[in-house]
């Protein structure tokens, strides 16, 4: 990060101000994350998406972190084509709702650890609601499959006795 960046109100409102650079406070929760040897994709997955939202207050002059700062990042992160002014076809596609759950819950984990640091005088989380993922129902097996599948495990040998009792627990799992 660029040590020349300018310091960032982390605050609920404009009124009350905290000026701390916000590249030290992701480099601290960082270091405290390995500290207590949180696993290394962990620290890589909080990393990429703080640096991301580092990115974002840059890019678009954003002096004040609130809880409207952070919607309005969680919703570039939703609805934009073209995010972080990248070529890659990854950052060209609309995002699933699980990906913009991930930013929230990244920030989310670092303003609490700097509120519990009291290096924040207020969490801008904490009005902000956490993004509801839409209910992933699975469809089960056809009964006329279910009982091909069983039809098809008819003999007493070791295998077939031991792959039908596989098949009834996934069935009844």
């Amino acid at each position: 990060p660029n040590t020349s960046t300018k310091y960032l109100s982390i605050s609920p409102n404009s009124y009350t101000q905290l000026d701390i650079p916000l590249h030290r406070l992701i480099e601290g929760f960082l270091l405290s994350c390995r500290v207590e040897n949180k696993s290394p994709k962990t620290l890589s997955f909080y990393k990429n998406n703080l640096e991301k939202f580092e990115w974002y207050l840059s890019k678009f002059g954003i002096k004040t972190i609130d809880a409207s700062t952070i919607r309005n990042f969680l919703g570039y992160v939703k609805d934009t084509e073209h995010r972080w002014d990248s070529t890659n076809t990854r950052a060209n596609r609309i995002v699933s709702p699980t990906t913009v759950k991930s930013y929230y819950t990244s920030l989310s984990a670092l303003f609490t650890w700097a509120m519990e640091e009291q290096l924040i005088t207020a969490n801008p989380m904490t009005t902000v609601k956490k993004p509801k993922l839409p209910n992933k129902s699975v469809k089960g097996c056809e009964p006329e499959m279910i009982r091909i599948l069983l039809n098809s495990f008819n003999g007493r040998s070791f295998n077939d006795l031991r792959n039908k009792a596989m098949l009834l627990m996934f069935l009844d799992t």
